[in-house]
């Protein structure tokens, strides 16, 4: 069973989310912010994980860049509300699997995962 870890500060969102893959074979954990998810990270690595980019504190792009240089393996997808060009090449030059935009396609993320092998 493939891990995934979310972090989004939007605890409904991560509720929902959860649900959706735990009924698609994954486990899921969730936290609310990038300081927690890099707690997180230092005891486990999950195959796959999925950040909001706006979030208070340390927003998605700054976790994905300490995420990628403590562990290069990890795959992320990144998801906002704002289809932005410079955050796009942002995430992508970081070396993120995907970015997506909310409101998400369900069955495109889940279609997402798949395609990346998680």
């Amino acid at each position: 069973m493939k891990h995934v870890l979310l972090v989004d500060d939007e605890e409904e969102i991560c509720d929902f989310l959860k649900g959706f893959l735990e009924e698609r074979n994954y486990q899921v954990d969730f936290v609310l912010s990038a300081e927690e998810a890099l707690v997180f990270l230092d005891k486990k690595q999950p195959d796959l994980c999925v950040f909001d980019i706006k979030m208070p504190g340390m927003n998605g792009i700054e976790l994905l860049r300490e995420v990628k240089q403590k562990w290069r393996d990890v795959k992320v997808i990144m998801l906002s509300a704002v289809d932005n060009e410079d955050m796009l090449q942002q995430a992508m030059s970081l070396g993120v699997e995907q970015y997506l935009i909310k409101p998400l396609d369900l069955e495109q993320l889940h279609k997402t995962f798949q395609e990346i092998g998680a």
